[in-house]
């Protein structure tokens, strides 16, 4: 009678071998997925690392280029400011002058 259970040990440790084998292989395969996503992720990551570091050279250049801007309309600001404020320093001269003559010529008449 032990003769037949040596068979049918043999069929089922086979068995179960066969389903290990399979379950292993699904692991393996989920694993694998996993790892293909995980590189297409890193590449995607990349690419875009890539995009973002020449948009931020882009912007770092039109930046540079709007301060030269800046400062070349506030050089041309101050020009024009000082030559207003001259302008207006002589008349202020001129008139206070003028306001100092006539106030000299009263005073020189009324005594």
């Amino acid at each position: 009678m032990s003769l037949p259970d040596k068979p049918s040990n043999k069929s089922d440790s086979s068995l179960d071998e066969v389903t290990n084998f399979e379950q292993v292989l699904k692991e393996v395969e989920a694993l694998l997925q996993k790892l293909r996503e995980r590189y297409v992720q890193l590449q995607t990551a990349k690419q875009d690392k890539a995009e973002l570091q020449q948009r931020q050279h882009q912007l770092q250049t039109e930046l540079d280029q709007v301060q030269e801007q800046l400062k070349a309309l506030a050089v041309n600001l101050e020009g024009s400011l000082e030559s207003s404020y001259q302008e207006y320093f002589w008349q202020v001269v001129r008139f206070v002058g003028l306001g100092f003559v006539l106030g000299q010529l009263l005073h020189g008449c009324i005594r």
